[in-house]
């Protein structure tokens, strides 16, 4: 084989072994394939077609008449009932609001979605990196099992057996976990090889705290989505009332074969004018006023929940951040005594203890500050927001 088709050969390998690795992403930005979202995009699809706008006619009328049982007519009529243009406009009006109020609906679900994603990716990070820490307090442990300590207590030996088995339960149990994640994201997102997040590409605390403070409007998808369907109850409201008074009139030609000798005298015409004294449905459209007020007050009680969770959560990640600071202050402090010899087996176990505990620590409230971070992103909007970005990517790369 040439050297030129050896180089082809290894560039295509590698070309193809980047493109089918997992990429987060791509994994986010795939969301709009979603069954849940490809619903919307028909629905507006179906919105923009001819068959939702109002025909200018409304009915069509063709009417015969004969003077005696004879099958032969003498009279001949065609009558068009002409559409009132207010309903023309009212049904323009819902059908744009309905566009926007899918949108809306879109855009709520969309934020959905992708915070369900993000967690998959958090808890797959965090079981991971959790992995990791419990290997190396496994072997940790197999070292100390066979260090000598001379005549060491029959206590600390069973001690350091218990902690080995427990710290190999875990294990097996981590690994299930991670398991059982892949398997969510492999559903969601189809990719070979084996799924590896770089620990270090992810955003830091210090990152996801300069976010959260970097813009403090937001626009709530859910009050917004709330808005728009108070917006369109109204617009088919309106559509409701022209509906009412549909008709304006009517334009009926006709032909009488028994009527004069010319053409002229056989042909006439009639107009009629529909006079809008009566409603026939004012008690209904009283019940949707009704409705429509009930709507507003729920609006109002959303936008305060709204603001309450914010804060919530706000409140939430600024006591975590504390606390956070203060496992890591501790173990600054452990590593001044990390060093420290020691000639007894239960001061290497104790020691060891608080070390795990530490990091496990560290580990359990870095991944809750992800989280509420998350939580907050997706309360404000800013998830699906354009243009969209990947929060977990220490880059806030756009996809």
């Amino acid at each position: 084989m040439s050297l030129r088709k050896l180089i082809f050969l290894f560039t295509f390998v590698v070309w193809a072994e980047g493109f089918s690795q997992f990429r987060l992403n791509d994994y986010l930005s795939s969301v709009i394939t979603e069954s849940e979202i490809e619903i919307f995009d028909q629905q507006k699809l179906l919105l923009t077609g001819r068959k939702v706008n109002s025909p200018f006619i409304q009915d069509v009328d063709i009417r015969l008449r004969t003077n005696d049982l004879d099958a032969s007519p003498e009279d001949f009529r065609f009558r068009l009932d002409i559409i009132n243009p207010a309903e023309i406009s009212a049904n323009k009006s819902f059908r744009e609001q309905y566009g926007k109020t899918l949108e809306a609906r879109r855009n709520r679900v969309l934020n959905e979605l992708l915070r369900s994603r993000y967690q998959k990716i958090t808890e797959y990070q965090y079981y991971t990196s959790l992995l990791d820490r419990e290997r190396s307090t496994l072997i940790y442990l197999q070292l100390l099992s066979t260090t000598d300590y001379g005549k060491a207590e029959i206590s600390d030996l069973l001690k350091i057996d218990q902690d080995l088995l427990d710290t190999e339960l875990r294990i097996k149990k981590i690994l299930s976990s991670i398991h059982q994640i892949e398997l969510e994201i492999r559903s969601d997102f189809s990719f070979e090889g084996s799924l590896e997040l770089e620990e270090s590409s992810f955003i830091s605390i210090a990152q996801m705290t300069r976010v959260l403070s970097l813009d403090s409007s937001y626009v709530s998808p859910y009050v917004t989505e709330a808005e728009n369907e108070i917006t369109l109850t109204e617009k088919e409201f309106d559509y409701d009332v022209s509906r009412a008074k549909s008709s304006i009139g009517f334009v009926q030609p006709e032909m009488d074969i028994d009527r004069g000798n010319e053409i002229s005298e056989h042909l006439g015409f009639q107009l009629g004018f529909k006079v809008p004294i009566v409603n026939n449905n004012q008690a209904r459209q009283q019940y949707e006023k009704i409705e429509i007020l009930e709507d507003n007050s729920r609006l109002d009680q959303l936008k305060e929940e709204n603001q309450l969770t914010i804060a919530q959560y706000e409140a939430e990640f600024k006591s975590l951040l504390e606390s956070l600071d203060l496992i890591n202050e501790r173990a600054k402090r452990f590593e001044t005594i990390e060093d420290s010899p020691v000639s007894k087996l239960s001061d290497d176990l104790g020691r060891i203890k608080y070390q795990r505990r530490l990091q496990f620590l560290a580990l359990e409230y870095e991944f809750k500050l992800r989280e509420v971070y998350l939580d907050l992103l997706k309360e404000k909007g800013k998830l699906s927001q354009l243009p969209r970005v990947n929060y977990l990517s220490g880059l806030l790369e756009e996809f």
